[in-house]
């Protein structure tokens, strides 16, 4: 992580006139997730889906802290077509790092992995998939808010990987959901054409060609929100905005969704914006790196894809 040093070098002298400024006891006041100390640090690990409060509140000075945020991983496409061989991975999710001077609360985001399921869209951004031919959900979102979460809110979001297609053409690669994260999410696959689902971006969305079915019948990407394919295709990842969702082309199109894309406010210093490379997380080599979180499927065909988890410490 190259914002590891310079955050513990800038932040010791802060860290010390915090401890001479405050007991142990009141920092360990500070609640949210798994609470664990390591290396002079006191870690809160976030990986319950869905929002949870970093409280801070009555301190009245800032907070230095570190925050790792991994995206969640897309499902995978089915086998529920053609030969039976032609199911595509769901994207990785992406990483974002940085470091924040925190006073107030913060709203932690834990997204979901992408579900190979047909319904609505998830409530951590993740789009749906198509019907059952190649249906993989978009990987939801991981992201720290203030007071709520919404757009507006955001400091620091990693995009989820989009949902893998399927197609008539044998093999596992051609219709791959795109990794999360970056400024911009990684596009998806397709067979032929420009039919996948395209990374968001920091200021919008991209849509695929038009496939058999005209794009306007999709549920377009949005903030926050992955787009939903209409009526085949891997869904797009949650992210800062949502990649859109794969386009359905005969006879070997039904592309994988687009990756979200990830952020950082400029409350942030020591940026690290990671993309995902298809179906693996970004960042997995890093410090709080776990294949257990953030990757898109690597084992089969109608998988869902690894949850993300957020992970905030500070020095003690």
């Amino acid at each position: 992580m190259p914002f590891i040093s310079s955050v513990r070098g800038s932040f010791g002298a802060q860290g010390r006139v915090r401890r001479n400024a405050n007991s142990a006891m009141a920092i360990a006041g500070i609640t949210g997730g798994s609470v664990t100390t390591a290396g002079g640090y006191r870690i809160h690990t976030f990986t319950t889906v869905g929002s949870e409060t970093f409280s801070i509140s009555g301190y009245g000075i800032d907070i230095p802290v570190e925050a790792y945020v991994y995206g969640a991983g897309g499902a995978s496409g089915s086998t529920n077509w053609g030969n039976g061989n032609g199911w595509s991975y769901g994207g990785g999710g992406g990483f974002s790092g940085g470091s924040i001077l925190a006073r107030s609360n913060l709203v932690v985001k834990v997204g979901a992995g992408g579900s190979f399921a047909n319904g609505a869209t998830l409530n951590e951004g993740g789009g749906a998939g198509g019907t059952s031919w190649g249906n993989g959900g978009g990987g939801g979102l991981s992201g720290i808010f203030t007071n709520t979460y919404s757009y507006a809110n955001a400091i620091l979001v990693a995009g989820g990987g989009g949902g893998g297609g399927t197609s008539r053409a044998s093999g596992q690669g051609v219709n791959r959901g795109g990794g999360g994260g970056g400024t911009t999410g990684q596009n998806g696959t397709s067979y032929s054409g420009n039919r996948f689902g395209k990374g968001g971006t920091q200021t919008g969305y991209q849509l695929p060609d038009a496939g058999d079915y005209s794009s306007g019948g999709w549920f377009a990407p949005a903030e926050l929100t992955g787009g939903h394919p209409e009526p085949h295709g891997g869904g797009g990842g949650g992210g800062y905005w949502g990649g859109s969702g794969g386009a359905y082309y005969e006879p070997n199109d039904m592309g994988g969704g687009g990756g979200g894309s990830s952020y950082a406010s400029s409350a942030v210093s020591n940026v690290t914006l990671t993309q995902a490379s298809y179906q693996t997380g970004a960042n997995q080599g890093g410090i709080y790196g776990s294949g257990s979180y953030g990757n898109g499927t690597s084992w089969g065909s109608a998988q869902s894809g690894q949850q993300g988890r957020v992970v905030i410490r500070y020095l003690i």
